[in-house]
């Protein structure tokens, strides 16, 4: 060391730069913004057309089957 200077040592509980912390390993960080929230609006909408679809299409062919 020159001057009579040690180097920089972090204090013992000191998180180090880029490590994560317990809280941020098990909780989901979710921005709010719209690249996150239209993916989910488009798998909602996506979940209630296949509902609709499922739905309908049994009630067509429970209505087809009382002609027949």
């Amino acid at each position: 060391p020159r001057h009579g200077q040690s180097a920089a040592t972090t204090p013992p509980n000191e998180p180090l730069p880029g490590e994560v912390e317990p809280w941020q390993a098990v909780a989901p960080i979710r921005p709010d913004t719209a690249f996150v929230r239209s993916p989910r609006l488009l798998n909602g909408l996506g979940e209630a057309f296949a509902a609709l679809v499922l739905i309908g299409g049994g009630a067509l062919l429970v209505g087809l089957a009382t002609l027949a």
